[in-house]
């Protein structure tokens, strides 16, 4: 069907639309623009983190089963309209020539937060397991 759908395109006679060159855009330069999209998309992304570290821990550990719809919806919902907001944010204060290579660097800030998050959440985890599941080490003296 997709095969199809490309035929009329393909028999056309227009030109192709000219491309412009892109800018590069830094952190560096979207934090000059926006600070708050920037600190907002790497928020969203710890947010969006979230259900990958914390979200397994509790559904095995924590839960019986009922809460784990509403915590996975209370990450989702809070993180992904957050991440669509700053973007729109950024977006609004830059050039069009600007916007592409921005809507990059904004990922990029995003997954830096979930890594973030993934891996402190992950750390602490290890040490609250170590402490409360996993049974005392014993040193072999008596």
């Amino acid at each position: 069907m997709i095969s199809l759908a490309v035929i009329p395109i393909l028999l056309s006679v227009s030109p192709a639309p000219q491309f412009e060159i892109m800018e590069k855009v830094s952190i560096i330069q979207l934090y000059r623009v926006s600070p708050l999209g920037v600190f907002g998309t790497v928020f969203s992304g710890m947010a969006i983190g979230a259900i990958y570290a914390m979200g397994p821990v509790f559904a095995v550990y924590l839960s019986t089963g009922e809460d784990i719809p509403f915590f996975i919806v209370t990450c989702v919902g809070g993180g992904v309209p957050l991440y669509a907001l700053c973007g729109v944010h950024i977006n609004d204060y830059l050039n069009p020539t600007q916007m592409v290579a921005a809507s990059g660097t904004i990922v990029l800030l995003s997954s830096l937060g979930a890594t973030i998050y993934f891996h402190e959440v992950a750390s602490m985890t290890r040490l609250i397991f170590l402490k409360t599941i996993s049974p005392p080490l014993t040193t072999g003296k008596k």
